[in-house]
Formats: C-alpha cells, sequence, structure tokens
C-alpha cells in the first residue's frame, strides 16, 4: 500500500480515511497480498479492514465490537471470491 517514509508515518502517527482517525492495528505484507487492521480512534471505536489486491482496495468498515481481524479475513474472502468468478482484471 505504502512504501518507506509514509509506511512508517502511519505506524506512528495513524492515518484518516474519510475523515475517520485510525490507529495502526497490524500492517501485514506478504508476496501479492497487502493488508492492514485499523482501529478508529473516536468512541466507540470500530474496526477497518483495507486489503490492497492488484486492481482494487477493499475497505471494510465494521459495526461496534466487530473485530479488525475478522473484516480482513473477510476482505480476503471478497477478494478471492472475485478471483475465482473469472474477474481477474478486477482482483
Amino acid at each position: 500500500m505504502f512504501e518507506g517514509q509514509k509506511r512508517e508515518a502511519i505506524q506512528t502517527q495513524g492515518v484518516s480515511l474519510g475523515g475517520l482517525r485510525c490507529a495502526l492495528v497490524r500492517d501485514m505484507v506478504t508476496p501479492g497480498e497487502r493488508s492492514m487492521d485499523l482501529r478508529t480512534k473516536h468512541r466507540p471505536s470500530q474496526g477497518v479492514a483495507v486489503r490492497r489486491t492488484r486492481h482494487l482496495l477493499l475497505v471494510l468498515l465494521g459495526n461496534r465490537g466487530i473485530s479488525s481481524r475478522f473484516l480482513n479475513h473477510k476482505a480476503y474472502q471478497m477478494a478471492a471470491c472475485l478471483r475465482n468468478a473469472g474477474s481477474s482484471q478486477l482482483a
């Protein structure tokens, strides 16, 4: 998603998505897969999952009490479903 200095800034300062300030919970980079688990800073906080594929950036915002890890898993399933449905140009 981000490389170098931008990545360090997100890890220390957080990020803003659609006006919501978020703190980084987990940053996962593996070959072909990149994802972030975030938590909103306002109360009650909500989990946020961001997953990047080749052509898509999936952002899932959960209800209160839903874990960002669960959302990340759902984003992974959504990306896999797009790939398996023949939308290889999308996922």
